[in-house]
């Protein structure tokens, strides 16, 4: 490899870094941004009938291992590609969105957010905190 190839290389690495340390601010900025819900709460909201829409983005195992009651399943990596599958009330809000601790949650909360959804509230503790306060849950068939 010449000197001039690796100068290029070290550049191209460097900004590849500079673009992923980007990515990673803005969607810790967005997470951070999002109104949070109380597990308590939100368990109190669908138990009284008036549940926001609820959407798991973990994995399919996770979900099925046990989920929120009412939760929609829908992969974070496939969000981006099953928007026109959410029901009506995910497109103008409110949604709770959760994974099992809150990175995955924050990818879909922002490809949400590019598609000008309503109101997203982000579950807070996501569903470690839901399991650890006993809440309901339900299994997948």
């Amino acid at each position: 490899m010449t000197g001039r190839k690796r100068i290029d290389q070290r550049g191209s690495d460097a900004m590849t870094e500079v673009v992923r340390a980007a990515a990673i601010g803005t969607l810790l900025l967005l997470a951070g941004c999002a109104p949070h819900i109380a597990p308590e709460e939100l368990a109190a909201q669908i138990e009284s009938g008036n549940s926001p829409t609820i959407l798991d983005v973990r994995s399919t195992r996770e979900y099925r291992a046990g989920h929120i009651p009412g939760a929609i399943h829908v992969p974070f990596w496939t969000l981006a590609f099953n928007l026109d599958t959410l029901p009506p009330a995910a497109k103008t809000g409110p949604v709770v969105i959760h994974c099992e601790h809150g990175p995955r949650a924050g990818i879909a909360l922002a490809q949400l957010w590019f598609v000008d959804t309503g109101e997203i509230h982000y579950l807070e503790g996501h569903m470690t905190r839901w399991r650890d306060a006993g809440l309901p849950l339900s299994q997948a068939d």
